[in-house]
């Protein structure tokens, strides 16, 4: 004969687990969208420029950084590269070994030096690529109307790289 004593108590504690289920999984959410609004009140959505032989205009991939830094957290986003997401929809990075960096805005002009120990250059377009990319992701600011530009304290970087001229120094200085 079938007994009904353990057939309730088993859904009754089934009943239990799942609403214990339930309440963690509603605090969790809670929590989760509380860090969501946390993190929407101090980022700010932001364009990044990367080359992309499959789209005619602008190419840009969308970040989102501190609002307390947006220039400087742009440009950094830039030096740590692409997603392997962004890879696959064709986007190319012309960054040639700059992995540090100062910047100052004066007069609305982005004032930045770039540093690297290992400059990887493969040629003109590479060094036309950066520069273009750069100055695209800092002048998206009000504050930017131009942008100056020095790797390894050299104004004329890109000539004294390409067509050996002597270098000048950066006429700017943190």
């Amino acid at each position: 004969m079938f007994n009904i004593l353990p057939f309730l108590l088993s859904f009754l504690f089934l009943a239990s687990c799942t609403h214990d289920t339930l309440k963690k999984s509603t605090e969790e959410k809670t929590e989760l969208n509380t860090i969501n609004e946390l993190y929407k009140s101090t980022a700010l959505e932001i364009k990044v420029y990367f080359e992309n032989p499959n789209l005619d205009d602008s190419s840009y991939v969308i970040r989102y950084v501190d609002k307390a830094s947006p220039l400087k957290n742009s440009i950094q986003e830039y030096l740590n590269g692409l997603t392997p997401e962004e890879k696959k929809l064709g986007f190319e990075t012309s960054n040639f070994g700059n992995n540090s960096f100062q910047v100052k805005i004066e007069k609305k002009t982005a004032l930045i030096n770039f540093k690297s120990s290992d400059l990887s250059i493969t040629g003109p377009e590479q060094i036309l690529n950066f520069n273009y990319n750069i100055s695209k992701t800092a002048e998206q600011f009000d504050t930017v109307n131009e942008t100056e530009i020095c790797v390894n304290d050299i104004y004329n970087y890109q000539m004294a790289f390409l067509a050996n001229e002597e270098p000048v120094e950066c006429p700017f200085s943190f």
